[in-house]
């Protein structure tokens, strides 16, 4: 993790998490002292090249490094308001295809188990006042849970973009 915000991540995404402690062990590791355990390890690029004094440099780091933390499974679900009690969170983003896996309802991302049990986990972000999310794989999905509040959206993927992309493009050739 230190690696890639040494390298200008600015946020981390912390996936399949099911235990606190774990989880307030890795905030901290994203947080410079007194948040946090991060070690110094910034280049002028990341502070887009002006001279700051390295106590600026914590704070904004420390303010705007985003933090993410996935749920993907029951256990996670059930645990939700534990998890979400931690400090450091700055988004939630649901897991669709692991929790359908794991609610016993694979892939079936239109499952009333899969879309009440997201709709406990948006209602718990709010309640804690972390943006809710989700990853979707089409537009048609990403609006269906943006109308009921989700504020932080994946749509697709870049492999999938790209592969959409080019079978249309080699359908046109043919």
């Amino acid at each position: 993790m230190a690696r890639a915000l040494d390298c200008g991540a600015w946020g981390v995404i912390f996936p399949r998490v099911e235990s606190v402690e774990l989880l307030q062990k890795a905030i901290s590791w994203t947080k410079f002292p007194p948040a946090g355990v991060r070690g110094y390890g910034l280049l002028v690029h990341q502070v887009e090249y002006e001279k700051k004094a390295l106590p600026e440099v914590i704070e904004h780091c420390n303010n705007n490094t985003m933090v993410v933390l996935q749920i993907e499974t029951k256990r996670a679900f059930a645990m939700r308001e534990e998890l979400l009690s931690v400090p450091g969170i700055d988004a939630v983003m649901v897991g669709p295809a692991d929790l359908s896996v794991s609610l016993g309802v694979p892939g079936e991302f239109e499952s009333t188990v899969l879309i009440d049990t997201v709709e406990a986990i948006r209602e718990s972000c709010e309640k804690h006042g972390v943006s809710p999310g989700i990853q979707t794989r089409s537009i048609k999905s990403a609006k269906f849970w943006k109308e009921r509040g989700m504020r932080f959206l994946g749509c697709s993927s870049d492999l999938s973009m790209m592969y959409e992309r080019a079978s249309e493009i080699a359908a046109a050739l043919q």
